[in-house]
């Protein structure tokens, strides 16, 4: 079996001092070719808590289907033209599939393209973020300042599968749409690297075998599958979200919708202020979306400062227009309340969206659409209603908003799709888990 850790992140030191669990050696002889549904597609997973942290082990194989990749098409490289213009290409010279084979390029490399190879990484994630931290909003990639430890660099969070969550940029810091890249349930594996020579590549790309990670929201996992389902088969569209994965900060990562199917209101990090149980207590935690970011672009809350953890490209959402987002309709004393663990007063110094009116499902007279897309819901430039709200002054009915036969509400004026769970931060999560002795 071909395993190694990211030399880049957590050092072998620092995992060991850590109550890590490791995983049978099996989980690490499965190959591609061999798995299947019976050995659940080969994907091993193992999550602990103690009184403070999560600590994940996984191997880095996904719980689904993976047919063999090439980002471009086979016979084409890794980087698209606008990748060579900027300098950016970080893996030149390289082409997919082909001529390739193990013997060419390392484990992973095939003549239709690249396949996974399991590779051992560890997360260890604080069970509860603290979202009045001094320097938020934090890189989306720190682990230190937020006590946690990773041992691939690029991660920014964890499925509950134990896959990798990385940035919404290829490696030339292009995101997945714009670059042209289809990635079938939100993820891929990285160049087979293993026999190459790195002092060639930029930066000096680390020789690894190919490893399977995900961009875009797992859409795969059992959270989103269940809410595919038609609704007389138990999907729940008009539910929050479910949990997803983890942020290395500690706060969750859950499906496209909340309470209600709303569309969730969130900060330029990607993450809100809301309960995710219906009557719940209300906490800090992220929502996956279609379009860029995809997951996070910072560490929130973002506090309006977004911008000022972005690196050469910005991918910060567009925000509530004010420092701090609420979901509509939250209870404001069960906001405080949370809060308060850390700093009774902390809302106080900053601005916040006008979220004590609950969001109404779209009518017929608003003729508004609530989806994961970007410009179904664009907030103002203050906690007021803006240009775009609701109630501001370019949603006046006029003569083009009369009520006609094209205004009819109609199949695709339905609430989106999505799903409602707990959040679960110490139970089993079932997704992930594997028969180790079926592998």
């Amino acid at each position: 079996a071909v395993v190694s850790t990211q030399s880049t992140g957590a050092s072998e030191e620092e995992i060991a001092a850590e109550p890590f669990l490791e995983l049978p050696e099996i989980c690490y002889d499965i190959a591609w070719e061999d798995a299947n549904r019976d050995n659940n597609w080969g994907n091993c997973v193992n999550i602990t808590t103690d009184s403070t942290h999560r600590y994940v082990t996984s191997n880095s194989v996904p719980d689904s289907y993976y047919n063999p990749y090439c980002p471009l098409g086979r016979g084409y490289g890794y980087c698209i033209d606008l990748e060579y213009e900027l300098g950016r290409c970080m893996f030149p010279n390289l082409t997919c599939g082909v001529e390739n084979s193990p013997e060419v390029l390392g484990p992973g490399a095939t003549t239709y393209g690249d396949v996974w190879v399991p590779n051992v990484n560890y997360y260890k994630i604080k069970l509860n973020g603290n979202p009045t931290l001094s320097d938020r909003p934090g890189d989306m990639y720190a682990a230190g300042p937020v006590d946690a430890l990773k041992t691939m660099s690029p991660a920014l969070g964890v499925a509950i599968n134990g896959i990798p969550i990385l940035g919404p940029n290829d490696a030339g810091d292009i995101s997945i749409d714009e670059a042209g890249l289809q990635l079938a349930c939100g993820g891929h594996v990285t160049p087979p690297l293993s026999l190459i020579d790195s002092s060639n590549y930029p930066q000096g790309a680390a020789p690894t075998a190919p490893i399977y990670h995900y961009h875009k929201a797992p859409s795969c996992l059992e959270p989103f599958t269940q809410d595919y389902k038609a609704i007389s088969r138990g999907s729940t569209p008009n539910k929050h979200g479910k949990l997803t994965g983890w942020a290395m900060d500690g706060f969750g990562m859950y499906t496209y919708q909340d309470h209600g199917g709303e569309t969730p209101v969130v900060d330029e990090c990607g993450g809100h202020f809301g309960s995710v149980e219906e009557g719940g207590d209300v906490v800090y935690h992220y929502h996956v979306r279609a379009f860029v970011p995809y997951t996070i672009a910072c560490q929130g809350p973002a506090l309006g400062k977004c911008q000022d953890k972005q690196g050469v490209t910005d991918y910060c959402h567009y925000g509530c227009g004010a420092d701090v987002c609420v979901q509509p309709g939250t209870d404001e004393s069960k906001l405080r309340s949370y809060l308060s663990q850390w700093n009774d007063t902390w809302l106080d110094s900053y601005t916040i969206n006008n979220f004590n009116e609950q969001c109404n499902s779209p009518t017929e007279e608003t003729e508004e659409y609530f989806g994961p897309f970007p410009d179904d819901r664009k907030q103002g430039p203050g906690p007021g209603p803006g240009p775009h709200d609701r109630n501001g002054p370019n949603n006046k009915k006029g003569p083009n908003n009369k009520k006609g036969p094209n205004n009819k509400k109609g199949p695709n004026n339905k609430k989106g799709r999505g799903g409602s769970g707990k959040m679960h931060q110490n139970r089993k999560l079932k997704a992930g888990l594997v028969d180790h002795e079926s592998i």
